[in-house]
Formats: C-alpha cells, sequence, structure tokens
C-alpha cells in the first residue's frame, strides 16, 4: 500500500514537470534570432525567471513527496502498532480463555474425584459397619450354640452319671445279697488254711530248734 502510494505521487509530480519544461520549450521555439537585443535579454530574463521558478516547483513536489511519505510512514507504523496490539490482544483473550477452560476442567474432574472419594469412604464405612454388625451377631450365636452344647452334654453327663452310680450301687448290692455265703465261706477257708499254714510254718522251726 505505502509503495502504490509513493509511484502514484511520484507519477503525477513527473507527469507536472514534463508539462512545465514543455511549455518552457515552446516558448523559446517561437522566438527569433533576429528580434531586438532589448526584447532578448527580457526573455533571457524570463527564462531565467522560469528556472528559478522551475526548481522552487521541483522543491515544492520533494517537500510535499517528503511530507506524504512521512504521514504514510507515521500511518504504517499506526497501522502495524494497532496490528501488534491486537495480535497480542488475541493472544491473551486466547490464552486467558484456554486457562479458563482448563481450570474449568480441572475444578470439574477435582469434583468428581472428590465424589467418588466420599462415595467410597461411605461404602467402606458401610462395609465395615455391616462386617461389625455380621461378626458380633456370628460371635453372640456361636457363644449361644457354645452354651447350649455345654449345657447339653453336662445335662447328659449327669444323667449318665448318676445313672451309673446308680446301677453301680444296685449291681454291688445284688453282687453282696448274692454271694454274702461265698464270701462268708471263702473268708472261713482261709482263715483255716492261713492257720494251718502257721502251725505248719511253727512247727517246722521247733523241728529245727529241738530235733
Amino acid at each position: 500500500m505505502k509503495k502504490t502510494n509513493q509511484q502514484t505521487t511520484i507519477l503525477l509530480l513527473g507527469i507536472l514537470l514534463i508539462v512545465v519544461l514543455s511549455i518552457s520549450s515552446s516558448e523559446s521555439v517561437s522566438l527569433q534570432p533576429n528580434q531586438p537585443t532589448a526584447s532578448s535579454s527580457f526573455l533571457n530574463v524570463k527564462k531565467e525567471d522560469f528556472k528559478e521558478d522551475t526548481l522552487a516547483v521541483k522543491d515544492q513536489i520533494q517537500n510535499y513527496v517528503n511530507k506524504k511519505k512521512f504521514y504514510i510512514d507515521k500511518q504504517v507504523q499506526k497501522v502495524n502498532h494497532d496490528i501488534q496490539e491486537t495480535v497480542e490482544r488475541n493472544v491473551e483473550e486466547a490464552v486467558e480463555a484456554t486457562n479458563t477452560k482448563a481450570q474449568t476442567e480441572v475444578d470439574r474432574i477435582e469434583n468428581l474425584v472428590r465424589d467418588k472419594q466420599k462415595i467410597t469412604e461411605q461404602m467402606l464405612k458401610d462395609k465395615i459397619n455391616q462386617f461389625r454388625n455380621n461378626s458380633k451377631q456370628s460371635v453372640n450365636q456361636a457363644i449361644q450354640k457354645i452354651k447350649e452344647n455345654i449345657t447339653s452334654r453336662y445335662s447328659k453327663f449327669k444323667q449318665n452319671m448318676a445313672q451309673s452310680v446308680k446301677s453301680t450301687i444296685s449291681s454291688m448290692k445284688d453282687f453282696t445279697s448274692s454271694n454274702s455265703k461265698l464270701i462268708q465261706s471263702t473268708i472261713d477257708i482261709a482263715a483255716k488254711e492261713g492257720i494251718n499254714s502257721l502251725k505248719n510254718q511253727v512247727n517246722e522251726q521247733l523241728k529245727k530248734v529241738m530235733p
């Protein structure tokens, strides 16, 4: 854009300069060499003046071109500055939007994890309580069964012992009553045999002492 404006300005100034030079050449050609000296000096003066005017026009054109160039440079700098600010602002907005979106996603994930942790903790508490209740119930049932078993066995043991004692006593009574005579005769026989044996032993000793 800057280069196009400069080229257009230079082209217009060039056309203007060509027009001016053409006018100057036509005036110099139209003059005759046999004209009076005063006229010639007058024309010469005019040519000099024209040359000065031409230089002044060139200076004006150059100043105009410089001003335009300066203006265009300023405009280009402003445009570049605006573009840079726009780019930086867009980048900042994009970065901020990305960061916001990322933070939102992070918060969402943290909330999900926190919710799952709460659910897991509650499940663990429920499982522990259920296990404790089941364990307590199982222990109570086991203790009750052991008590019942011990009570049943002890009751049977007492019954068996009582029955056994009764049977033993009854058997001893029956044995004593039925064999009392036999026992007595056995005792008598043993006593007699003992006495006779003792007598024999005494006699043997006496024989040894008194042949």
